[in-house]
């Protein structure tokens, strides 16, 4: 079950939301890497995959009260750190931050009718 955040509390979040994924990934990024592989098409990567993202859970559930869902990660992986940080940023705010929801309104021949 998805833990809902307020738009203020995401709003006081996410600096320290985006430095800790930005240093997460980085770290996870130079302890994991690969020794030079050229320019070998076989070899080509993306820079940060999909799956050193689903590594941020933790972090993400620490600050944030929820994991990382797999279908937020982008298949494939990510150009650059600063992508996946913002991707994953993003579709976090769409899944847990409550957004305000616009007052009902009536027609006003509706509620005159309904006063009188």
């Amino acid at each position: 079950m998805v833990k809902l955040m307020s738009a203020a509390a995401w709003t006081d979040l996410l600096p320290s939301l985006a430095e800790r994924l930005t240093s997460d990934l980085r770290r996870e990024q130079e302890d994991c890497a690969l020794p030079a592989l050229g320019k070998d098409p076989l070899w080509e990567t993306p820079e940060v995959d999909s799956k050193t993202v689903a590594k941020l859970s933790p972090a993400v559930k620490e600050l944030t009260g929820n994991s990382i869902d797999p279908k937020w990660i982008q298949k494939g992986g990510y150009h650059s750190v600063e992508e996946a940080v913002t991707h994953i940023i993003s579709q976090l705010k769409l899944n847990i931050v409550v957004r305000p929801v616009a007052p009902a309104t009536a027609p006003a021949e509706k509620v005159e009718a309904a006063v009188h």
